[in-house]
């Protein structure tokens, strides 16, 4: 599914109107339709408050009001602004009403507590943060205990970013209008919009075939179209042989949890290279893995089709002949983690020169130490950052956290729509390693890779959730609900 930014929007509603002769009065009309159908199936109550700024979203507000009240039910009218002040299809929409019916107030008047609140006060092409009395009316929504749908997007959240740099309402309903939006798929701004649902309005189809997008969010219909089918006569040769390599004397489970995830996700052969002390302690902890001491890697390179590299490395003093060994003699794809990525952030050149297509999976603090900026920088640009550097390091970036974002050297950006809190456990990252690799293994390319391995990680962590909650799981519980996420998916 595609997701628009706000100049998308504005684009959209230019060619609607421009190129297929439909007025914007029309469109309003056509959003208040779609969202009073909504309210009827989903909503018992018959009492509304609807909070109308002076643009087109307010306007989509009062065709909304306009709705409720010819259908017999309750409803006032809290305007943020005068007549003079609105939109030309506003005012259209505000002629539409018949004023002997509907109560029309402001925004500090009172609201009865038994009223739903429909928000319609911004829209998606307001910057920066709400002043006066849109700010005013937002945080008197918020301060209210009623049940609140946002028209489009939370007021006062950012389209593009998710940000909310300032008052933003924090609504139960989002219903967005033609195109799902990019603010409404990341963090904060998946919090603010609550449940939400993506409603036409009557844009047709060629207009929306006329945007291009460079963001989409990677869901079930994605995973399914990208997942390759299994030769019925295939062999463990056809899938693809997997080599992970990591593990030091505190953090042997690092690479078993990678090598076990690789298989679950259809690896044919999986091969664990570790340093010589714990080679026994992960021989035995491996029952289909082949594992192997690390100084036997250079005899395989040849024979592997795809290389994790980086999980539970850290006190490991070879790291830096064993990372530069595989980046300038391996030519098939990397899967670079954990720390591999920390060793990577002080040796930025061998990785800008590698011989092999990679893909990087940090966390919000190894990207960090990878691009020099702060954890809250990184935090507060996932989108654009993600994209900046998957450019300039010419490889996939992953960048883990709640709504993980993948953006592929070109900069084509993926939303992760799975996963919940109980992901964030000790091994979950290494998990994700091993289907990535998979996949890779198999033949999937690498952004396809990344995308729909983060997919299928977070639903594994989706599926453990319903049986464990998210205060009981742990890693190897992705693992042993891998099969289960495929399941679901094909």
């Amino acid at each position: 599914m595609y997701l628009a930014s706000s100049a998308h929007i504005k684009q959209l509603d230019n060619i609607a109107t421009e190129n297929f002769g439909i007025p914007v009065s029309t469109l309003m009309e056509n959003t208040g339709k779609s969202i009073f159908d909504k309210i009827k199936e989903n909503f018992s109550e018959k009492n509304f408050a609807v909070f109308c700024g002076k643009g087109n979203n307010g306007g989509d507000g009062l065709v909304v009001a306009r709705l409720i009240k010819e259908s017999g039910w309750n409803v006032k009218i809290y305007l943020t602004n005068s007549y003079d002040d609105l939109s030309d299809a506003s005012k259209i929409a505000f002629d539409k009403l018949n004023k002997n019916d509907i109560e029309i107030l402001n925004v500090v008047d009172k609201v009865d507590e038994d009223a739903v609140i429909i928000d319609a006060i911004l829209g998606v092409s307001v910057k920066g943060s709400p002043e006066g009395i849109c700010k005013t009316a937002i945080d008197k929504i918020n301060m209210l205990n009623n049940k609140v749908i946002s028209i489009d997007i939370p007021s006062g959240l950012s389209a593009d970013t998710g940000k909310a740099s300032g008052s933003v309402v924090n609504a139960d309903y989002t219903y967005t209008l033609a195109l799902d939006k990019i603010g409404l798929n990341v963090y904060p701004g998946i919090t603010f919009a609550g449940k939400k649902e993506v409603l036409d309005i009557g844009i047709p189809v060629e207009a929306l075939k006329c945007l291009q997008f460079k963001n989409s969010v990677t869901d079930k219909e994605m995973a399914k179209s990208f997942l390759m089918k299994r030769k019925p006569d295939g062999h463990k040769g056809d899938f693809g042989k997997v080599g992970i390599i990591g593990g030091s004397l505190s953090m042997c489970g690092s690479v078993c949890m990678a090598a076990d995830a690789a298989l679950r996700s259809g690896a044919g052969m999986c091969y664990v290279f570790v340093p010589e002390e714990i080679y026994n302690i992960v021989s035995i902890k491996l029952t289909e893995a082949i594992v192997l001491k690390e100084s036997e890697i250079a005899n395989y390179l040849d024979k592997l089709d795809v290389i994790a590299i980086g999980m539970g490395y850290s006190q490991n003093g070879k790291i830096k002949h064993i990372m530069k060994m595989v980046l300038q003699k391996f030519e098939k794809p990397v899967v670079i983690d954990a720390d591999g990525i920390n060793f990577l952030a002080n040796n930025i050149e061998l990785l800008k020169k590698k011989k092999c297509p990679a893909v990087l999976t940090p966390h919000p603090g190894e990207f960090s130490r990878l691009t020099g900026l702060t954890i809250d920088e990184v935090n507060s640009n996932r989108i654009f950052l993600a994209s900046k550097y998957a450019n300039e390091l010419n490889s996939v970036v992953l960048l883990k956290g709640a709504s993980t974002v993948v953006s592929s050297t070109e900069g084509e950006i993926r939303i992760n729509s799975t996963g919940n809190s109980g992901m964030a456990t000790a091994g979950s990252g290494d998990v994700l390693s091993g289907i990535i690799a998979s996949l890779l293994a198999q033949g999937m390319n690498l952004f396809d890779s990344a995308s729909i391995g983060a997919y299928i990680h977070g639903l594994s962590g989706d599926i453990a959730k319903e049986k464990y909650t998210e205060y009981g799981m742990k890693a190897t519980d992705l693992i042993d609900n891998i099969p289960y996420a495929f399941k679901n998916i094909v």
